[in-house]
Order: C-alpha cells, then structure tokens, then sequence
C-alpha cells in the first residue's frame, strides 16, 4: 500500500494503546487526568513505502520531517530493503549486515530527529532478502546469527544515542507465518516452530545486549524487542489458530503489536486488546 505518514493503530505495550505506559500504578483502572497523558510521546504515524515526496531531502527524512511537523514524536519505519521502501532522493549503499544499515547517514539521522520512540521493523540479512526462510525451519546456526546481528545492532543503538526508545519488531505475522494474504489458511507445524526460535533468538540478542550494556553502565537509550500480531478477531470469536494463540504464548516477548486492520470499526476492539495481554508471555524488561 501507497502510504506516506499514515497514521499507526498499533499497541507496543500489551493492552495499552500506544508506547509508553504513563499512569501510575496506583491509578491503572481509573481514568487518569489528562495532564499525565503525553500525546506526542503516545501516538504516532508510520512512514513506509509512500507513493510521494514533500520535498528534495531523502525519503526517508523527507517523511520523517512530515511527521514530526504533524506533532508526533513516535515513528515507525521499515530498516530493511530501504532501495524499495524510501527510493527518492536518496544514495543507498550495499549494506552486509542490519547493523550496517541502520549505521547509514539517514538513517543516523532519523536517529538524531526529535523522536522519543522509534519502531523499527527490522530483519537480519543471514539469508538475503529472504526474511521468513524460518517457515521451513530453522538451523541452531541460524538461531545464534539471529542473536548476533539483534545484538550488535541493540548495543549500537542503546549505547550510540540518548533518552531513545527503539522497539525492533518484524511486519506483519500472521501473513508471514502463513507465506499467503489467506486468513483462513491453515498454520503448518514447521513454520510454527520455526517462528517461535526465531523469535527467541532474537529476543535472546536483544536481552543479552542490554543486559550486558547496563552491567558496563554503557547504556543510553533503552531497546525492547516486539512481535507483531495481525489476526486477532478470528481468534478471539471463534478460536482460530493464528500466531496470538500458537506462538506468542510460547516466547518470552518485551512486547506485542498489534496491525489491527481486522478490527477497524469493532466495538470489540477493546477484548482484542485484552486477548493479546491474556495471551502475552512477558519478559521481565516488559513495560508494566
């Protein structure tokens, strides 16, 4: 889809539309006051393979600047394939590994804009382009490349910028795992298993950096794994099999997305939230 900076219904916090959990503890099933909700800290806009530029600057700080201008100060962007997703105005350069990438001028640079929470939808390169080779399973070699590149790039990341929040999480699961746009197709056992170590070894690099980070007291900005869930309703309404019900129970998760196009105009919108929080198996960096 042609968007430029539309808007993102997702939830990086399980049950809690937005990023950052700002009600006190003592006040969580009461309305907060107003004053303790930052808005342009909670709710933010992707920008992603857009079908326009707004100006001469690179694409992706093109949009970027878009949505910063809109007031928010929460971005989600692809940092994967970027000669495909943000190809104007721009000089892309061969990149070995996801560290790399994210190591570009531009992306350095998006970095440095006045963002406090930056989504990246990452994907490490040990087999190309070829981001979902886990379907047909994966290797013990594979799962530690996993942990290595999540890990390089988590310690660049955590100890290179400042007061940053960076959650790394993957597109959209229950069409990855499924290799189909099929909500109705049924999930193979292999790919089953090959999402959840696949998940696990990224969590695993992303854990172990920050981990290893605190204890050298090196760390500057805080980084959170996700997995992004896309079929909730159908589970939710009549128990299908998708990824919140056989895969993200069984991994350790920092957090949850949620692409929630199958709930527009649900006035269940709320129990699908509550269903990704019953189902959420948290680590113990999770967000309250």
């Amino acid at each position: 889809a042609c968007v430029h900076a539309s808007i993102d219904a997702h939830v990086h916090e399980t049950g809690r539309a937005g990023v950052r959990e700002t009600t006190p503890t003592s006040m969580r099933g009461h309305a907060p006051p107003r004053a303790t909700i930052s808005w342009p800290d909670v709710l933010g806009s992707t920008h992603w393979a857009g079908c326009y530029n707004r100006s001469t600057a690179p694409f992706l700080l093109d949009g970027a600047a878009s949505v910063r201008a809109m007031g928010a100060r929460v971005i989600k962007v692809a940092l994967f394939s970027p000669t495909t997703t943000y190809p104007w105005n721009s000089h892309w350069t061969s990149y070995k590994t996801v560290l790399e990438l994210a190591q570009h001028p531009y992306y350095q640079a998006l970095s440095q804009m006045d963002f406090s929470t930056f989504v990246l939808v990452a994907y490490s390169t040990i087999e190309g382009d070829n981001n979902n080779y886990w379907r047909l399973g994966i290797s013990p070699a594979q799962q530690q490349a996993e942990h290595d590149q999540f890990y390089a790039l988590t310690t660049y990341l955590a100890t290179t910028y400042t007061n940053r929040t960076f959650v790394l999480q993957h597109w959209e699961g229950d069409w990855s795992i499924r290799a189909s746009y099929d909500p109705n197709a049924p999930l193979q056992p292999q790919a089953v298993a090959g999402m959840r170590a696949w998940l696990a070894a990224r969590q695993s690099g992303v854990t172990d950096a920050m981990r290893d980070c605190a204890a050298k007291g090196a760390c500057r900005s805080s980084v959170l794994h996700a997995s992004e869930v896309n079929l909730v309703m159908s589970s939710l309404q009549s128990g299908a099999h998708n990824i919140i019900t056989d895969v993200i129970p069984f991994v350790a998760l920092d957090l949850v997305s949620y692409s929630s196009y199958d709930a527009q105009g649900s006035p269940l919108f709320g129990n699908a939230l509550a269903y990704i929080v019953q189902h959420h198996n948290r680590t113990a960096r999770s967000p309250p």
